[in-house]
């Protein structure tokens, strides 16, 4: 059974499927031998989940073309949609984080710059700050604005600025044995969370004051990292008996319970 072959009349209008449709039948024409004797039935790539009765139906009829695409209604259009209404909407209270969050490549980047901008344009005091590798804020940007501050949580500068701080401060009273062990002990993968974690720490902090919008890594990642050191706290407190209060980002972009 080959799976998920091009169909012909897909490559007929466009040079990309054509050059995937020749690449696949180049393929199929030069099988192994202990493969090219066998009996082969071909699935044509369809349009469409192969999910329910009718989909499977059409998929196992002969045919010689792909499902045809189902007919959908299109809710919005580009001209209903304006950015303005919701920006407008944060720029009431005047001060407060906006977080953009999703899977990659799905435009958190560009769509964080855009409300930046337009808050900043509105006179308001805004920083724009990313925690994504990927991030490309400058690029989209291209150069500050006036009320607009623009920065990056890189997780490599982040960790070095927490490894100096505590070995000037929990090592500058340990011997040269100590030393070596702290620094063992701070080349660990959970250095990097913890580094990064306070950078965001400090930077949603500042919502209290002004308009933060944070381009983030994809949503998962994101999550995790925010509520790592709040799972680790209640862990602790619940084990010792210890009634402690404290507050993660998590908790902080939550907002109040």
């Amino acid at each position: 059974m080959i799976n998920g072959v091009l169909p012909e009349a897909e490559a007929e209008h466009d040079a990309p499927a054509a050059a995937i449709w020749q690449r696949e039948q180049e393929a199929l024409a030069n099988l192994p031998a202990g493969l090219s004797e066998l009996p082969t039935d071909t699935l044509l790539l369809q349009p469409v989940n192969m999910v329910g009765v009718s989909a499977l139906k059409g998929l196992l009829a002969t045919r010689s073309e792909a499902l045809p695409l189902p007919v959908t209604n299109i809710l919005y259009t580009p001209e209903n949609l304006s950015l303005s209404g919701p920006v407008d909407d944060i720029a009431r209270s005047e001060h407060g984080l906006i977080m953009l969050m999703g899977k990659g490549g799905v435009g958190k980047t560009t769509m964080a710059a855009a409300i930046a901008v337009r808050l900043a344009d509105m006179g308001f005091d805004v920083h724009l700050t990313t925690s994504d590798p990927a991030a490309h804020l400058s690029t989209t940007l291209n150069g500050s604005l006036k009320n607009l501050q623009v920065s990056r949580i890189n997780p490599h500068d982040e960790t070095e600025r927490y490894r100096q701080h505590v070995l000037e401060t929990k090592g500058r009273d340990l011997d040269e044995a100590g030393k070596r062990l702290l620094e063992e002990d701070l080349r660990s993968p959970c250095t990097e969370e913890i580094a990064v974690f306070q950078a965001f720490s400090r930077v949603i902090r500042e919502a209290g004051k002004r308009f933060v919008v944070m381009d983030t890594a994809p949503t998962g990642h994101t999550l995790l990292l925010l509520d790592a050191t709040g799972a680790y706290h209640r862990e602790i407190a619940k084990n010792g008996g210890v009634k402690v209060i404290f507050t993660t980002p998590h908790d902080a972009a939550s907002g109040p319970g």
